[in-house]
């Protein structure tokens, strides 16, 4: 659940081709380590990004749903 190398080097990539970057923290009730806290720690490692916080009732599970996309 923490932010470990992996998120940093995907993160640094994409930012290298983007002007603006948006990073989204997924998180549900029985996670371990609570959305919010990783946001904040994602979102202090890279200040240069927005970083946005959903719960798994924010995103629809299927990436062919009309919605997904748009949300």
């Amino acid at each position: 659940m923490p932010p470990h190398v992996g998120h940093c080097l995907l993160f640094d990539f994409a930012r290298r081709f983007v002007d603006d970057l948006t990073i989204l923290v997924c998180s549900g009730n029985t996670d371990p380590i609570p959305g919010a806290l990783r946001q904040s720690w994602i979102s202090r490692m890279f200040p240069d990004c927005r970083v946005e916080h959903f719960t798994e009732s924010a995103l629809p599970a299927d990436i062919n749903a009309p919605s997904f996309w748009r949300t």
